[in-house]
């Protein structure tokens, strides 16, 4: 990312949608814009979701997840802000990232 914020999120989610956010998604057609992929845990066990434009590679969204007890919870949000007239902001940005696990992973949660 050439100009990446971070923000809390927060946002408690089920273990079936942490799992799909592991699995994420690899384009199989043109149409497909997006890629999701998970990276293993770090060593305090946060896992790492990110969210690439499939036709040109740029990440754009990485979500912080850490797994709890009974589901799991998107602890911070870092995404590529822009420049000039086209900045997204931290609403945008969730909003974004929301829509895409809804979307293209079929998670439940989601604004």
């Amino acid at each position: 990312m050439e100009h990446p914020l971070t923000a809390p999120w927060g946002v408690r989610i089920t273990t079936a949608d942490f799992d799909k956010l592991k699995g994420g998604f690899e384009p199989k057609q043109m149409e497909d814009k997006w890629a999701c992929s998970a990276d293993q845990p770090d060593p305090q066990g946060y896992t790492a979701v990110r969210w690439t434009q499939s036709w040109t590679g740029s990440e754009t969204i990485v979500l912080r997840v850490n797994r709890l007890g009974d589901g799991a919870e998107v602890v911070d949000i870092t995404w590529e802000r822009g420049t000039g007239a086209t900045q997204v902001d931290e609403d945008e940005g969730k909003a974004l990232a929301a829509m895409l696990c809804k979307n293209v992973l079929g998670c439940e949660w989601g604004q």
